[in-house]
């Protein structure tokens, strides 16, 4: 009995002790302050998945993989890939399809609440929106606008993009000036005949000038290998056969070729993107690459020479046949 009437005294001890903070914090809320509750919220998370066999920047999946917006994303050949994005809708890039995906939060109904945002580098790109998502494409110089809940493919052939199986409003905000016309030729010491060693690697270069012959800047240009053993055009996520870059203030497009393994015969073509306007160097890799001019040790340089500032050019005598191309000795990178 005195053992309970303890444990009485002991909580009622306790409620006396607390009762008056409880009487602070009943007067706080009855005053005229009252408590604001700051959060804040930041998204680290995946913006979607991709089901099926695709390479993403570079790394080869098959099955389920999640991505996070930004990667290079290109399909299996033969195969079609799946791409959910959350909040946004159904993406499928046909074989071979190659694009960049990413998501944006919009701030009108126009656009709607989530938006894709993506460029189509080569293939077919299919979508099908969300109710309250927009998407903004970019393809072959176009730039395409689709309202939310639109469904549509968009299509890379011949350096065109071609839009249809609309459903919605989908409309192509910009494309490229129809007629224009551009000359394309090698620049000055590389002829249009390329003989390389096997597993090397070397820039390529295209100059392009106007019907005037003045050189045009900034413009979007597309080469391409014929065939694989040649070997890739670019280098690290963006390495394949194809490869986009842009001209500088000479109207001088550039690309690391690294060169394949194997003997080979083909053509490079060269496009402006958007036209008809293209060049075709004949190409021929031969056995028996120089010790140090490997692809590994040409990455490894190209990487200290971009950090310098520095790019590692190619030398070709321009005698009117097919001429082996000297490569420039490295760089001396003083700090």
């Amino acid at each position: 009995m005195k053992r309970s009437h303890s444990a009485i005294v002991v909580l009622m001890v306790m409620i006396l002790m607390v009762w008056p903070g409880l009487q602070s914090v009943a007067a706080a809320s009855d005053s005229g302050d009252r408590l604001v509750k700051l959060s804040t919220t930041a998204r680290f998370s995946p913006i979607g998945a991709i089901a099926g066999r695709a390479t993403v920047d570079g790394r080869a999946f098959a099955g389920y993989a999640p991505i996070w917006g930004g990667e290079v994303i290109q399909a299996a050949a033969g195969d079609s890939l799946r791409v959910s994005l959350d909040g946004v809708g159904q993406l499928t890039l046909a074989h071979n399809a190659l694009v960049r995906i990413s998501t944006a939060t919009g701030n009108s109904e126009d656009t709607g609440r989530n938006i894709l945002v993506a460029e189509l580098i080569n293939g077919s790109l299919s979508a099908r929106l969300a109710m309250d998502a927009g998407a903004y494409v970019e393809a072959a110089g176009s730039k395409l606008a689709a309202a939310p809940g639109a469904q549509f493919r968009v299509q890379i052939a011949d350096g065109h993009a071609a839009l249809d199986g609309i459903v919605g409003n989908v409309t192509i905000e910009q494309q490229p000036a129809a007629g224009q016309r551009y000359i394309l030729r090698p620049p000055a010491g590389q002829g249009s005949s390329l003989s390389v060693s096997a597993r090397s690697t070397r820039q390529l270069q295209i100059q392009v000038t106007d019907e005037n012959d003045h050189p045009v800047p900034d413009l979007p240009i597309l080469f391409s290998l014929a065939n694989p053993c040649l070997g890739t055009l670019g280098v690290g996520a963006a390495a394949g056969l194809l490869f986009k870059g842009k001209t500088d203030k000479r109207g001088i497009a550039s690309v690391p070729w690294i060169t394949g393994a194997a003997k080979c015969a083909e053509t490079i073509l060269v496009r402006v993107e958007g036209t008809d306007s293209t060049f075709t160097y004949r190409a021929q890799v031969s056995g028996g690459g120089s010790n140090f001019w490997t692809a590994r040790n040409s990455l490894i340089i190209g990487g200290i020479a971009a950090g310098a500032g520095i790019g590692i050019g190619v030398a070709v005598a321009n005698s009117g046949g097919s001429t082996p191309i000297t490569p420039v000795p490295p760089p001396t990178v003083k700090p």
